[in-house]
């Protein structure tokens, strides 16, 4: 899990939502800000039904995020269902999308 400093809280969101960028890929969207640091997870009960699911795919990104060690706000949205897709994968997506924003 990320500490709960590079956390990004809910009153936040506006902030990098409104002031930042969005970049989305196949199965992730992403809302990144050099306003603030720190990074979120949105992973909708629409989308993942269980909430054992929906952690398990939040630990996965958040450790992602965690590995990065980028200097800026980053929320994480998922788009589409991640079933079946492997850790590597969502990594190589993830970085690929964080890599797309060159300067903010």
């Amino acid at each position: 899990m990320v500490p709960r400093q590079k956390r990004l809280v809910r009153a936040q969101f506006p902030l990098v939502l409104n002031e930042g960028r969005r970049v989305t890929s196949k199965h992730f969207s992403a809302a990144i800000s050099s306003k603030t640091a720190g990074y979120a997870v949105v992973v909708p009960k629409k989308l993942i039904r269980k909430a054992t699911e929906r952690h398990q795919i939040k630990r996965k990104l958040f450790e992602i995020l965690r590995a990065s060690k980028h200097p800026f706000a980053v929320i994480v949205f998922l788009r589409t269902a991640v079933h079946g897709v492997h850790y590597q994968e969502m990594k190589a997506e993830i970085e690929k999308l964080l890599a797309s924003i060159t300067h903010l």
